[in-house]
Order: structure tokens, then sequence, then C-alpha cells
């Protein structure tokens, strides 16, 4: 190839679902951006999300379940297989680059089998152990076990865990073709019943878990409203396991619709999207499937969902959180409230808010008990979101804010400022926090000064304190009520160190100047 540039590849790895697959998306762009050709990793069954993807050149669907199952009847040759498929998803070429954002140890593995120069997020060092390749990695692996823990949104996270510039960031999927939209719309006027409606709205009934659904009677009165009202058509979309609820639906409505559910592969679902004015929706994939292709979303987050780590990515569109004190819980909380946060948010605000929008594009500012309720907005390089309601702009909110601020600095390893804009929480909580910041520093100080003595000498009580002590801060941070996020975050970085002393007691350093500024900015 004389005269031209040597092709530079890119494996990327990404083991999850639907929703976490599609978010991704934004890596592979920015890769293509640096002149990679790029190879997708995915579990064969999300394969045809995977081909949505702009930027994916070649794909390699990895047989996971089969490989699980042939684990269980002869593992030396789930082994051979495995290696088979690893030789084969190289063939095309050398890879330059490794970047795996998956932390678990399988992916790790598969990373380790490509022996590229270089790796990015989650990998295996020389001996077996586990590494990542930043900070921002870490937090990813540390924000994956505290999900609405993080003010940051995936899409962010997987960015800047691959070590990608994070300007201007967007989520595109490929979208479909004009025919394929124009027979779609074709496809709902004949199942509304060929009325003359003026438009659609799509409607996604599930959820991964039924905590995290908006009730089905909800959702009919809704449809109903917006069909008598506004002349526009509900479109029902979902799996083939969601027909029962389709049928709840068909049951409570009272005026038209159309029923899409289980009858849609994901590039009729695309069409289907494109063909809506809007979308109301549980945090879903459909929803990001709908942010890549720049469908607006009004979407409700219930139970331990929340939109700062999984809003759609996307300008504009509209979440919706219960406005109670116990929103979000904990993925192990037991509902004392028969999960009442469901049903707070009632039909009649969702189609006041729908409303405004449809006419005049702009989501209305509706003051209420009911709902948190926020704009998505891409800003300063971030996924943010804008209160549109006092409920929104509770204690709880603002130190969400907060944390985005003070933790992007952090992980960037630049200086710890005050924010210039942001609201403190109420004085009460605000004074909790820096009284919970003051008790963790005085240990993060003892920390890094037993680290100093251990670097010049080793005595055995010495070790023995300084464990007992790293311990001790290790379970303080992730039972903190504020940071929980932050205790696993300290034990990767420090387990990272631990060869390290002069290391360790830096990195108490940057976290103690992480704290030292939050209470700052909150006692000031």
């Amino acid at each position: 190839m004389s005269g031209c540039h040597a092709q530079k590849n890119a494996v990327v790895i990404n083991l999850t679902r639907f929703g976490d697959l599609i978010q991704s998306q934004p890596v592979l762009g920015r890769l293509k951006d640096l002149g990679f050709t790029t190879h997708l990793v995915c579990l064969d069954n999300f394969l045809q999300a995977a081909r949505l993807l702009q930027g994916a050149d070649h794909i390699h669907p990895f047989p996971g379940a089969r490989l699980l199952a042939l684990l269980d009847s002869t593992w030396p040759g789930a082994v051979q297989e495995f290696k088979n498929w690893v030789h084969k998803s190289a063939a095309l070429g050398r890879f330059d680059l490794a970047v795996n954002l998956t932390p678990s140890l399988s992916s790790r593995l598969l990373c380790w089998q490509y022996q590229t120069p270089e790796n990015r997020g989650f990998f295996l060092d020389e001996m077996g152990f586990g590494c990542y390749s930043g900070s921002w990695a870490a937090f990813l692996q540390a924000s994956s076990a505290h999900r609405g823990c993080s003010p940051f949104n995936i899409v962010d996270l997987f960015v800047r865990a691959a070590h990608l510039g994070p300007d201007k960031v967007r989520l595109k999927i490929n979208r479909p073709s004009k025919n394929r939209i124009s027979d779609m719309r074709s496809l709902l006027v004949q199942e509304s019943g060929g009325s003359d409606y003026s438009g659609f709205i799509a409607f996604q009934l599930g959820a991964s878990d039924d905590k995290r659904r908006w009730p089905v009677e909800y959702f009919a009165l809704l449809g109903d409203m917006l069909c008598r009202d506004l002349n526009l058509c509900p479109v029902l979309l979902g799996s083939p396991g969601e027909k029962q609820l389709a049928e709840k639906y068909r049951i409570l409505a009272r005026t038209g619709y159309a029923d899409l559910t289980g009858r849609t592969d994901l590039e009729e679902l695309s069409a289907a999207l494109c063909s809506c004015s809007l979308l109301v929706t549980n945090d879903t994939g459909t929803m990001h499937l709908a942010a890549g292709l720049g469908v607006k979303s009004l979407a409700f987050f219930l139970a331990t969902a929340q939109p700062w780590d999984t809003g759609p990515y996307l300008d504009n569109c509209l979440c919706l959180e219960p406005g109670v004190d116990c929103h979000p819980c904990s993925f192990s909380h037991r509902c004392q409230t028969g999960l009442h946060c469901r049903k707070i948010i009632t039909p009649q605000l969702v189609y006041q808010a729908a409303q405004d929008f449809l006419s005049r594009g702009q989501w209305p500012e509706i003051e209420t008990s009911q709902a948190r309720i926020r704009l998505t907005v891409l800003k300063d390089n971030l996924f943010s979101l804008k209160p549109l309601n006092s409920r929104a702009m509770d204690s709880h909110s603002r130190w969400m804010q907060l944390q985005k601020h003070f933790f992007r600095l952090f992980l960037d390893k630049n200086d710890i400022s005050p924010p210039l804009k942001l609201q403190k929480p109420d004085e009460e909580f605000s004074l909790e926090i820096v009284e919970h910041m003051s008790r963790l520093a005085s240990i993060l100080e003892l920390a890094g000064q037993q680290a100093v003595v251990l670097n010049r000498t080793a005595p055995p009580s010495m070790k023995k304190k300084f464990l007992s002590t790293w311990q001790r801060l290790s379970h303080e941070l992730s039972q903190s009520p504020y940071i929980p996020v932050l205790g696993l975050l300290w034990t990767y970085q420090t387990q990272a160190s631990s060869a390290d002393l002069m290391g360790i007691s830096k990195l108490c350093s940057a976290y103690s100047d992480l704290f030292q500024g939050i209470s700052h900015y909150l006692r000031n």
C-alpha cells in the first residue's frame, strides 16, 4: 500500500444489554473520526441492534449463551470454541487498539485474547489481574454497581472511559429508508382502522421491571385524551413478552389505537418511531433507540430508575420522576408503600405536557408536587438536566448537579474549584454533607500519613494499622448516604496503586482536596 497510510483497526467490546449497546455508538463514531476501521463485539442476540449503529464497520456477534451451555457439558470444548471464535474475529486484520466497555471478567478475558498494543476501558495485566485505563473507566465500573448514584449519563462515561475527546458527543442510529418509513405509515393507517388521524404518537408500555412501569390504565387514559382532543392515534410498541400489556390496553381504551406489540423487528421499530411525533415511554431500550433517531420522548423514571445516568441522550426530551422523597430507591430496597411512586404522575399531567410540546415544540413549566420535571440538555460536552418546576430543584437534585461538577474535575485530575451558577442544597442537607465530608477527610489524612511512614519503613504493626484505616475508609465511603459510588472507586484505585505507597498517599490527598472543595462551597 505504497503512498497510503496503514489502516488502523480498533475493536470495541460491549457485552451488555440492548440499551447500553445503543448508548456506546458515540465511541464508534469518535473512533471513525480518528481514522480507525471499527470492529464491534457484542452478544449475538443483539446483532440486529448492532447493525443500526453508525460507525460500526464490522460486527462480531459473540455466542455468549452457547459458550455457557458448552461449559456445562464440556469445558475443554468451550475453551476451544472460544479460541476459534477469537481467531476468526481477528482474521480481518491486526487490532491496534482495544476498547472494552464491559467490566466483567469474561469481557476482560476476551480483550486479553486480542493482544493489542493499547487497551482502554477494562482489561487484564500480564499477571491476570483486572485493570482499568483511567479514572473515568474506574468510575464507570463503580457506577455500574451503583446505578442511580452516578450524576453522569452512561454515554458520557463510555466516551471518557475510552479516552476519546468529549467535544460535541451525539448519539446516532442509522435511520430507515424513506420507503421503509412510508410503508410503516401505511401500515399504521391500516392498523388504526383507516381513520383520518392527524398523526401518531408512540407508547412503550413495558419496562425491564414491572416496578419501573407506568400503569397501563394511565397509558389508556392518556391515549384517549390525545385521540379525542388532538386527533392523534396511539401506537403500541413492545416485545412479544409484552402482549399482555397491549391486551390490557385494548380492554381499557375507549378510542382508537394501532397495536404493533411483538410484531416489529428493530428496523421496523425504528420506522415506527420515525413515523410518530413523540414517544411516551418508560426507561427502556426503545427510549435510547428513539434518541439515536432524533425522535423526542417523554419518559418516566420510576422506582430504581433516574434520568441522571440513563436519560435519553438527545436535546429537548422530557424526564418525569415521581415527586416523593424516597425516589429513587435502591435495587435492594423493599418498598413499604406498595410502589406508590408508579401512580403519582397522572395522565392529566402528562397530557398537559405533551399537548404543549406538540403544539409549540416546547415543554411547559408545570408547577406540581406530582413530579420532578426536567428537560434534557447537551451542554458543556456533558448530558445535563434542566429543571422545569420547583420540585425538580429539591436538595437531592441540587446535590446531583454539584456532584457532576466536582466529580468531573476530580476524574479529569484538574484543580477543584467551585461552580459559578449552581444552587446549593438547603442548609440542613448541606450541613449534613459537610459533617460527613469532615469525618471522611480525617480518615483520609490518617491513611495518607500511614502510607508515607510505610514507604520509609514497614514494621508489621504499621501495616496492620494502615490496613485497618483503609478498611474503615472503604466501609465509610461505600455506606455513605451521599457518595456511595466513591466507595468502589476508592477500592479500585487503591488496589491498582497497592504496590506504590506514595501513589496511595497522593490519592488520599486528591480525595481530601475533593471533599474540602465540596465542604468549602457548601459552607460559604
